[in-house]
């Protein structure tokens, strides 16, 4: 019993240290976060009215944007069944394009969704922090139109329900359970 009781302790001292905790980003790093996110991703995003980017090294590349969708990787990105395009020199100069501004953010991030209204403007981005908790999901969620439904009940979310809190005017950090 006793061994079993250092093994958890060990465990627990290993998720800290590995940074596995259970709260999110500091309320200021998440404010510097976002700033940076809307400086340098948001614009190129909007631009090149990009719904959907994945950069997962060599393994995986993806965007689904207004010139198309097209995927770049081995054999685990996408499915035979699916149709995609790969990608060129444009989607690569793109893609590149975007890897640049979140490189330059310096936000833990590999991947977004966004939307758009029929009229082009951009509606919201939802940017998922890199994976940190193995309780949580925590995510960034650019809504300068307030048009995203959220739940504000105090607590921590629900399964299925994420938890939202405001950054600032346009920005909020969802917390989500870790699946």
């Amino acid at each position: 019993m006793r061994k079993l009781g250092f093994g958890i302790i060990g465990l627990l001292v290993l998720a800290a240290l590995a940074g596995c905790g259970d709260e999110p980003p500091p309320t200021q790093t998440q404010a510097d976060e976002v700033a940076r996110l809307q400086a340098h991703v948001v614009p190129v995003v909007d631009e090149l009215k990009v719904l959907f980017y994945l950069d997962e090294g060599s393994s995986c590349n993806a965007i689904l944007y207004s010139s198309g969708e097209f995927r770049d990787g081995d054999d685990s990105c996408g499915s035979p069944t699916e149709r995609y395009g790969q990608f060129d020199s444009r989607v690569r100069g793109d893609f590149d394009r975007i890897d640049a501004a979140i490189g330059t953010s310096k936000v833990p991030t590999h991947r977004f969704d966004a939307t758009f209204t029929t009229g082009g403007a951009l509606r919201e981005v939802t940017f998922p922090r890199e994976d940190s908790s193995w309780q949580w999901n925590w995510s960034y969620l650019y809504d300068p139109g307030d048009t995203v439904a959220k739940d504000l009940q105090p607590g921590d979310p629900k399964v299925g329900v994420p938890k939202y809190r405001r950054i600032n005017e346009d920005w909020w950090l969802v917390t989500a359970v870790d699946d």
